[in-house]
């Protein structure tokens, strides 16, 4: 049987009238829907309230209506609670023993719904019976919620509390174990002060800075009593001796506050550094709380870190703990911007022209030769092995690398000087095995280029003032006072190296920023640099000794 195309078309018609109709009338059949959370709490489901705790009351309608249409939400609040968010938009209303609220809410066609949130608290222990009506022209809908209120002895007995305060903390929620903790290490801002010096923006242009924090702070919150409310945090810092508040936390500025420069130092002076925060209803919660300081008013040394937690005006908790206030030490740039001056004006002097024409042939090639032979023994195992030890040891395999650096290298360079007791001498091996190692290992760097000079114009400066290379006529150096040369071995060269690894270290803090720690600094310039380097110069005086029996060069 064939069906015409007019027959499909009213077929289709017919269909889609049916549904039209079935859903419009399910539509109009849906009735207002009226949903009321007492006590309400993000995430966190809570039976009772506490005497004087601010709690909150969420009301939802459901529309499903088609039509138009405008209701009346009222309240019947009990007497003994207060609505904290009474305003015009409530209408206020008293009825024999009850409040009531009520405000006009309007429907557009169509499905839709409308929420508030009210807050509201009980100054004493008992039930409270709450009764929300939602009324409209067809029916009025109500809803009934009895709210108890009782003191918690469990959440008295514990009352709301930072109970620690981590510092410093990074922004990922990690904490540096290489930095002492209540420590506050602020940063350096010098390289900031010329750039805006240099761009036109003025040296005293510290917006920039004021809007970066230098570190965190994780504040550990018990919240025994589950409130959910915004607490206002003030942090401070007090003098250890007096617990006078003193300068230096401050709340982030942006660069339109510049012009209320004494309005702002004014306001940090009274409240310190501000951050809000939002008590969940955890039980412990922890809150990461940037830190901003002025660096030009915090001072370095030991003072109190003092955080208070405010409720409105209320001071609620507070927490003080002795921290550490370090501005970033540039001793590291000192020391190698001076070393870097000390080196380019007296190695010249060393290597004159005038004192290398007076060296002899056979004496450049005995360097030549020495500074091979360094090469060999020291720089390829120590190059081989480093990495090895510092598997196994850690920082601490300096104490097996240094032998190399240490015993060995000094062993060859005070058996040169005993053979070769002339100024410069000692320049030329080291130079010579550092040309090597670069050309080998490819090894050029800044720090390199830096320690062999300060090392070279050190053992040249020591060995000379020792009275060991002040002969510079005659090849061999008198050994008739054997113990007075072996002690000036032992203290120039120790001297020497103590300080050009100290140099080094500093060097790799200023250049690379790899810092270590005070101790380890004085264990390597010990151990590495003076012990190692001295037994190498006794070692190296008899090595030579016996060299000299073979003919010296």
């Amino acid at each position: 049987m064939k069906i015409k195309g007019k027959n499909i078309i009213l077929c289709i018609a017919v269909v889609l009238a049916l549904l039209f109709s079935q859903g419009h009338s399910f539509a109009a059949n849906q009735a207002v829907n009226l949903q009321v959370d007492l006590p309400y709490s993000l995430g966190i489901a809570k039976q009772t309230v506490m005497p004087d705790e601010i709690f909150m009351m969420r009301i939802t309608v459901f529309h499903p209506q088609t039509n138009r249409e405008r209701v009346t939400v009222q309240i019947e609040v009990p007497q003994g609670v207060e609505f904290v968010d009474a305003n015009e938009i409530w209408t206020y209303e008293e009825k024999q023993q009850e409040q009531i609220y009520q405000k006009e809410v309007e429907f557009s066609e169509g499905y839709g719904n409308w929420f508030d949130f009210l807050r509201f608290h009980a100054r004493a222990e008992g039930e409270y019976s709450f009764t929300i009506k939602v009324i409209s022209e067809e029916k009025t809908i109500e809803v009934k919620k009895v709210l108890t209120v009782i003191k918690n002895l469990a959440a008295t007995a514990g009352d709301l509390k930072i109970s620690k305060i981590v510092v410093p903390f990074d922004e990922e929620g990690k904490y540096d174990d290489r930095m002492d903790q209540a420590t506050l290490l602020l940063r350096d801002t010098t390289l900031d002060y010329y750039k805006n010096l240099f761009t036109g923006k003025g040296a005293t242009n510290t917006a920039a800075e004021r809007v970066h924090p230098v570190t965190n702070m994780l504040i550990s919150v018990a919240n025994p009593a589950r409130q959910q409310k915004l607490l206002l945090l003030r942090a401070h810092l007090l003098d250890k001796k007096t617990g006078e508040r003193i300068p230096g936390l401050i709340s982030p500025r942006s660069t339109a506050d510049e012009d209320n420069m004494e309005l702002n130092e004014e306001y940090d002076k009274i409240h310190g550094l501000s951050a809000f925060i939002a008590l969940d209803g955890e039980k412990e919660q922890k809150v990461r709380m940037p830190v901003y300081v002025d660096e030009a008013e915090i001072k370095s040394g030991e003072v109190i870190l003092k955080v208070e937690g405010y409720d409105g005006e209320n001071k609620i908790v507070e927490y003080a703990m002795p921290i550490k206030v370090i501005h970033r030490d540039e001793t590291a740039a000192w020391i190698t911007s001076v070393m870097f001056i000390f080196v380019l004006l007296l190695l010249p002097f060393i290597l004159s022209k005038k004192r290398l024409k007076q060296m002899k042939s056979r004496w450049l090639i005995t360097a030549a030769l020495f500074g091979a032979t360094a090469f060999a023994v020291v720089s390829l195992p120590t190059t081989f092995i480093s990495d090895f030890f510092h598997i196994i040891l850690g920082p601490f395999s300096f104490l097996i690398t240094g032998m190399f650096s240490g015993i060995l290298m000094y062993m060859l360079l005070c058996s040169l000087v005993i053979l070769i007791p002339h100024m410069g001498i000692v320049s030329l091996m080291l130079f010579v095995k550092m040309l090597i190692n670069m050309i080998v290992f490819g090894h050029i760097s800044p720090i390199s280029l830096l320690l062999v000079g300060v090392q070279a114009v050190l053992l040249e400066g020591f060995l000379y003032g020792m009275g060991i290379t002040k002969k510079t006529t005659g090849e061999r150096a008198d050994l008739s006072a054997e113990k007075r040369i072996v002690c000036s071995l032992f203290l120039a060269c120790g001297i020497a190296d103590a300080i050009s690894t100290y140099v080094n270290l500093q060097a790799m803090a200023f250049l690379y920023r790899l810092y270590y720690a005070q101790w380890y600094i004085l264990l390597c310039t010990f151990i590495s640099g003076f012990l190692y380097s001295g037994i190498g110069a006794v070692c190296g005086f008899y090595l030579g000794k016996e060299l000299k029996k073979v003919g010296g060069d």
